[in-house]
């Protein structure tokens, strides 16, 4: 069994940021090494078992974050440098907005990320679970990319060339045509419509922690019309 947190990254801080290319080849060279983590062999069968399952329930999406953090983002995806994936509520979503990842550097200089999910559009039932998946690994990108290079990495809206390698890289081990279109940087949103064979359970849990006084920096992955969203 995969313990929760089987690498603690160090805390990454403006001192250690490193260029866009140098963080998509560490990331290459992490998943080119079967030895990167002796929980890798496992973390993989379980990351694609997860992603092509059906149906997804709603609480093992962390485990999809916490398997490719082994897989693919060099166990960089841990607290504090990322917080607990969340939900935004309702009341405060946004028909606009698919997903986000925040960035805030602390007094200390170290940099922490968080991912937020819409629950209006993951919730819709006219997408499948393609969908959700894609918004999850999409803001794992940035997430590491933000750990790795903080504010360096907003830069081109976020989609650098390095981000889109990252993102190659795991459709290409993914497979299966482009299943997740994490190449993309815009989703088209007809493509993730709800297939016959592929399901998404979603529950009524809340995941992550109560935050007081945190100023985040937020890039939204969001929709334009009812058939492209971009990613942020």
């Amino acid at each position: 069994m995969i313990s929760p947190f089987a690498v603690f990254p160090p805390n990454y801080s403006a001192s250690s940021v490193i260029s866009d290319e140098a963080a998509a080849e560490r990331v290459e060279r992490h998943f080119a090494n079967p030895h990167s983590s002796p929980d890798r062999p496992q973390a993989e069968r379980e990351l694609i078992r997860l992603i092509l399952s059906s149906p997804l329930e709603e609480r093992r999406l962390p485990d999809v974050l916490r398997y490719a953090n082994i897989v693919f983002f060099e166990g960089l995806l841990t607290p504090p440098n990322l917080w607990p994936l969340r939900w935004r509520p309702s009341s405060e979503d946004s028909s606009d907005i698919i997903g986000t990842t925040e960035l805030r550097q602390t007094r200390t200089g170290r940099f922490e990320t968080r991912i937020t999910l819409s629950t209006s559009i993951l919730h819709n039932a006219a997408y499948d679970q393609r969908l959700v998946l894609s918004a999850v690994l999409h803001e794992a990108i940035h997430a590491y990319l933000f750990i790795r290079r903080g504010f360096a990495a907003t830069t081109d809206g976020g989609h650098s060339k390095g981000f889109r390698r990252i993102a190659r890289l795991i459709d290409r081990w993914i497979g299966d045509d482009g299943y997740l279109q994490l190449h993309c940087t815009e989703a088209i949103l007809k493509k993730f419509q709800t297939r016959s064979k592929c399901g998404w359970r979603r529950d009524t849990s809340t995941w992550g922690a109560e935050e007081h006084g945190f100023t985040w920096i937020r890039w939204d992955y969001s929709k334009r019309d009812n058939n492209v969203g971009h990613c942020g």
